[in-house]
């Protein structure tokens, strides 16, 4: 029987390492997608036609095909070099890869003369990447938000399958317990 339970705990920590290296790979893909977005931003800004002052966020068409529609202006109307501290709230920004981040607020400066990009998108891989871990996660920060590499020790539960001694009738179980998220990812 402890060979099963070894074999079945094996495959599972293999499964999770697969899902770990594809959440790690789709991470690099989103990085090399945004490290090549701010060469060819300084490179628009460089190469700008427009004199100092006089270039728009639209004339950085990387950037301003991600200018947020809810904007009180439009990007024809705002210096690519405006940094508004004056204000509450900079502009909005929206992530051109469909992933359902969440506009952003950022300066036209950074964006336009640093090449920042979505904040979400450079965030390291969240639990929900890791569906197998995601499901038995019952710590108390949602699982989209928990970074599969925290150290905080966290309520996991672990659906299993028992045999009752007495009749020889298997069973399902659920097996809680705690441990550090890091720990659960690399198979502990």
């Amino acid at each position: 029987m402890r060979g099963i339970w070894n074999g079945l705990n094996r495959a599972r920590r293999e499964h999770v390492q697969a899902e770990v290296e594809a959440a790690k790979a789709r991470q690099a893909e989103i990085k090399a997608f945004w490290d090549q977005h701010k060469i060819t931003v300084k490179e628009q800004w460089t190469n700008r036609t427009g004199g100092r002052g006089k270039t728009t966020v639209a004339d950085i068409p990387d950037v301003a095909k991600q200018w947020y529609p809810d904007n009180n202006a439009q990007p024809e109307e705002v210096s690519a070099t405006a940094q508004r501290h004056d204000e509450a709230h900079p502009y909005l920004w929206q992530c051109p890869l469909g992933l359902g981040h969440k506009p952003w607020v950022a300066l036209p400066k950074d964006r336009v003369q640093a090449g920042s990009g979505c904040p979400a998108c450079r965030q390291l891989i969240r639990l929900t990447d890791i569906p197998t871990l995601a499901d038995q996660y019952r710590g108390p920060v949602p699982k989209s938000q928990m970074n599969y590499a925290a150290h905080e020790r966290v309520w996991w539960v672990c659906r299993t399958w028992a045999v009752t001694p007495e009749t020889g009738t298997w069973h399902p179980v659920e097996h809680r317990f705690e441990a550090v998220v890091k720990e659960r990812v690399n198979g502990h």
